[in-house]
């Protein structure tokens, strides 16, 4: 059975989520520039965003064989994404170029800030290596906002896990003989 939303209901919602994402980018923003520069800028996903990430597929033929290209496309997976007001949403850029992109959730009890999808620019950048590492910084201070007691990264890339593990994703969630998930339980900060 489908559940019937008050009127106005999703729109109040999405201003309210909205505005968390915009908060804990706020919040972070200063201190990432304090160690990356000022050149540094964190958003929305925004069209501009999606533009530049449609020219990465190219990109990821350039480079050498067996880079794992992501199998999704961001325009797509947004398009679904924003349908849900509680989600996470987030664009990295340094001197006016993207160098990644995440996408995720809240789950609907606001227990769990989750990304599913993490990319960053296949090609060298300023950021290179450290895509995860903002992104995730990210997710934290928005969990810390609604008071999520865990954040997560969804079907992690088996060449990435040791990478997020140092990022302090240890609890292993399997299913079907893999990591389906890599937790951390969220500190305040």
């Amino acid at each position: 059975m489908k559940k019937i939303r008050k009127p106005g209901t999703h729109r109040s919602t999405e201003e309210k989520y909205r505005k968390i994402r915009e908060f804990a980018r706020s919040i972070l923003l200063p201190s990432l520039q304090g160690i990356f520069g000022s050149s540094l800028s964190l958003d929305e996903i925004t069209p501009s965003a999606l533009a530049q990430a449609e020219t990465w597929p190219s990109m990821y033929a350039r480079l050498r064989a067996g880079v794992l290209q992501p199998g999704w496309v961001w325009r797509k997976e947004l398009a679904r994404f924003r349908k849900r007001p509680r989600r996470i949403e987030l664009s990295i850029w340094f001197e006016g170029n993207l160098c990644g992109l995440a996408l995720g959730r809240i789950s609907d009890a606001c227990v769990v800030a989750s990304i599913h999808y993490l990319e960053g620019r296949p090609q060298n950048h300023p950021l290179s290596g450290q895509i995860a590492l903002l992104a995730t910084r990210y997710l934290e201070v928005v969990a810390v906002a609604i008071r999520a007691r865990h954040v997560s990264l969804e079907s992690p890339v088996p060449g990435l896990i040791a990478h997020y593990k140092e990022l302090g994703f240890v609890h292993e969630v399997h299913k079907k003989g893999h990591i389906a998930r890599l937790i951390k339980r969220v500190e305040a900060v």
